[in-house]
């Protein structure tokens, strides 16, 4: 019930500003988009071996299979899925702890990681090019990336060219 409750809130904008008793969750606005997606948005973790990296979203259930350059993404990671981490250029798992073993391998390999995102695995989709910064421990989608601070996206100047 509370993942339902997770996803059925997440199409609701919540108000900026209550004065009182805030308003039923039923008259708040709804998402424009229709396809809110958590994974158009990104997740959000703890921070557990610094740096940035970007690549294709690889969702992985077994340790197996990672090609070089994928972002690996997983539900949890043991001792047994160290060896893919020579092949990852980040690592983002929904459990974990800063001080797993996950964690201080990707340390020791100077590759970023965001670990306890909850449920990355569920909302990032798979192929999706991301941003991991496991310094902040966020995990984007390359297309809401500024590259350089104070820059228009090349999707804002095709918006501006149009107008």
């Amino acid at each position: 019930m509370r993942a339902y409750d997770y996803y059925a809130l997440d199409s609701y904008r919540a108000p900026f500003v209550t004065v009182g008793q805030p308003p039923p969750v039923v008259r708040w606005p709804r998402v424009a988009d229709g396809r809110n997606g958590p994974a158009r948005r990104g997740v959000s973790g703890h921070g557990a071996a610094p740096g940035h990296a970007s690549g294709p979203v690889r969702i992985l259930r077994s340790p197996s299979g990672l090609q070089p350059g994928e972002v690996l993404v997983a539900r949890s990671a043991g001792p047994g899925w160290l060896p893919l981490l020579t092949a990852a250029s980040a690592a983002v798992i929904d459990d974990g702890a800063p001080l797993s073993e996950i964690a201080v391998a990707c340390r020791d390999l100077g590759i970023p990681c965001v670990v306890a995102c909850v449920d990355a695995s569920s909302r990032l989709v798979a192929g999706q090019e991301v941003v991991v910064d496991g310094s902040a421990g966020t995990v984007r989608p390359e297309s809401t990336v500024d590259p350089l601070p104070g820059r228009m996206l090349a999707s804002e100047i095709s918006e501006a060219n149009t107008a």
